[in-house]
């Protein structure tokens, strides 16, 4: 990978030189000697990036195949707004930004739109879903009831 490539990888993913460098636990400015072919793109960056298109690609698809084999026209999904919220509630983004995680709806949104279902967004709101959960437990299952709830109120 050469360094347009990685700036447009970076990029695609939704990711600033500083998210990256934070991704990769090392400097901007190794990413920014990168990017302007200084140095040479190491192997591990550049497979690191490519397994997480890969696991952004792969969920994806299971997330369309799942809305398809439910027989769903229509679904929300939620956003969430920071990168704290992120962390804490999606472990498996947990390091990566949520303009990673924005993209990675735009994709779901898109390939569902392909499908034939329409997708909604509902932005996450801490407060108002601890509220609503009433002391019950926290998981992805009573996330996405709030989400539905939410966007049709």
């Amino acid at each position: 990978m050469n360094g347009i490539t990685l700036q447009t990888v970076r990029e695609g993913l939704g990711m600033t030189v500083a998210d990256l460098a934070r991704f990769c636990a090392t400097s901007e400015e190794r990413i920014i000697r990168f990017e302007s072919d200084a140095e040479p793109v190491p192997e591990d960056l550049s497979s690191s990036l490519d397994r997480l298109n890969a696991l952004l690609d792969s969920g994806v698809e299971s997330a369309v195949s799942s809305l398809l084999e439910g027989g769903y026209r229509e679904a929300v999904l939620l956003r969430f707004p920071d990168n704290a919220s992120l962390s804490r509630y999606r472990e498996d983004f947990s390091g990566l930004p949520n303009t990673t995680h924005g993209l990675y709806m735009d994709r779901i949104r898109r390939a569902c739109a392909r499908a034939g279902i329409r997708i909604h967004l509902q932005m996450f709101k801490e407060s108002a879903y601890l509220g609503w959960l009433k002391g019950e437990p926290d998981s992805e299952q009573a996330r996405a009831a709030w989400a539905t709830v939410a966007f049709y109120e």
